[in-house]
């Protein structure tokens, strides 16, 4: 589905691979502006007092990217933000994910060594089992990548990749129609301002507690 997956029970969207049809991508779109637009009638219907609650197991990221507010200047914070999603154990590509995270962010790793996400084997063996693409729809993430393996070597331009897809361009679409949905009904189609931004602020704040 549009959000398809769940994180800790909390939904995110689900990357569009490239080359997504035309109508099936206006079908996602659709789902996301209203949805923003479910979010500007819980603004109007608020109180300063009470923020009505969208009831919805939203995840904290989907929050951030909405708002612009995920720091990711730097490659630790693009991977950190990456572990946040892949934490839940029924994420595709979850000990892929954090083991690849860990392996390329730790100190000079020995690729005859046995790491806790490695499923008992030499951590070259295991990266040999994975290649170049996306956990979640299994689309190669770049020309040829179904048949380029994992390695030590090229593990941080993977990293790089999959945030990307997770969380750059494979959900910018989704995240634009939801700010313009919600800017319809909330903001009059003038985008986000100080004051509407903060108010879905404080929905974000009340769905990670739903």
């Amino acid at each position: 589905g549009a959000v398809g997956r769940y994180v800790e029970l909390q939904l995110f969207p689900r990357p569009l691979p490239v080359g997504t049809s035309s109508s099936s991508l206006e079908g996602t779109l659709c789902w996301y502006r209203f949805l923003g637009r479910l979010f500007g009638k819980a603004l109007l219907d608020s109180r300063q007092d009470c923020v009505r609650l969208v009831p919805m197991p939203l995840h904290p990221l989907f929050f951030e990217l909405l708002l612009d507010q995920l720091p990711v200047f730097t490659q630790q914070q693009r991977w950190t933000a990456l572990g946040r999603l892949a934490a839940e154990d029924d994420w595709p590509g979850h000990a892929l994910i954090l083991g690849a995270i860990a392996a390329a962010s730790g100190p000079s790793t020995d690729g005859s060594c046995v790491m806790p996400y490695s499923q008992g084997l030499p951590v070259d063996e295991w990266l040999e089992c994975a290649c170049f693409e996306d956990p979640v729809t299994g689309v190669p993430l770049k020309q040829g990548g179904e048949v380029q393996h994992l390695s030590l070597g090229n593990l941080a331009e993977y990293l790089d990749l999959v945030f990307d897809t997770w969380l750059g361009d494979g959900v910018a679409r989704q995240i634009e129609a939801c700010r313009a949905g919600f800017a319809e009904v909330a903001s009059g189609g003038s985008g986000l301002g100080p004051s509407s931004s903060a108010l879905l602020g404080s929905l974000a704040d009340q769905a990670a507690t739903y």
